[in-house]
């Protein structure tokens, strides 16, 4: 959907803004069921009982067949979007599935997150018909907040799967600290987007003000070991660099 909103801001249209939108869902279908295809041993031995494929209710067999069809049908759809554009998005594509396939496991896990969102801005303005390179204040903000997401998605988590062996850079840097480093990021995303543009909007000054409200908040409920309810603000904040990303759009 933020692509889509994001690409016809930008004046990419109803059809090729389609095409983009259908080509990030195979793309991120592909990511999730390598995930579960390959996580499925881990998933199972960590209990979780929420990953159909760890606990057999879906054979891996069906969910490997599934993600070579999403793989086959994302890269045309890629490339319908145009050449460059394709290019952008099916590194994304290779970025994320690569954190799958081990990254996630070293001190480098934010990289494809920096990169695969960064890249964000180049699928929609590399294709037809606008065609030009975007803005570094869009790139830094996208990549910004793919960095504040993944310390946001796997604050939960930290604890249990530093007990099974992953070492990403949330796990090496334990679940206090990445409580605070998430935000700090989403707020430095947010005041790319606030002072990124030529002529911004006043919401996207509101956005930045709640995000560094926001912030605030965080660190004193880090500091009091409120980890959960900080988990929850920030996933707040990321929702409101989100909006004024998507507010921010038409500036691409």
């Amino acid at each position: 959907m933020i692509v889509t909103i994001l690409a016809l801001s930008a004046g990419r249209g109803p059809f090729r803004s389609t095409i983009m939108a259908t080509a990030v869902f195979c793309g991120q279908l592909l990511v999730g069921w390598t995930n579960d295809f390959l996580d499925a041993d881990r998933d199972l031995a960590s209990g979780r009982v929420d990953k159909p494929v760890a606990i057999g209710r879906v054979p891996r067999a069906e969910v490997r067949n599934a993600a070579v069809v999403a793989f086959i049908l994302v890269v045309p759809l890629s490339f319908l979007a145009g050449l460059w554009a394709g290019v952008a998005h099916l590194i994304a594509v290779f970025m994320a599935t690569a954190y799958n396939f081990g990254l996630k496991r070293t001190p480098y896990s934010v990289v494809p997150y920096v990169v695969a969102f960064g890249l964000v801005p180049a699928f929609i303005t590399l294709g037809p018909p606008i065609t030009h390179v975007p803005p570094f204040w869009a790139t830094a903000a996208a990549a910004l907040l793919g960095a504040g997401a993944h310390f946001t998605q796997t604050l939960p988590d930290i604890a249990r799967e530093r007990i099974a062996g992953v070492r990403g850079l949330p796990q090496l840097l334990g679940q206090k600290v990445s409580a605070v480093v998430g935000p700090v990021i989403l707020a430095a995303a947010a005041v790319c987007i606030a002072l990124g543009p030529s002529h911004p909007r006043p919401v996207l000054f509101v956005g930045l003000a709640v995000a560094v409200v926001l912030f605030i908040g965080i660190v004193g409920l880090a500091a009091m070991n409120r980890l959960e309810l900080a988990f929850r603000l920030t996933l707040v904040s990321g929702g409101i660099v989100v909006v004024t990303l998507l507010a921010a759009g038409v500036s691409l």
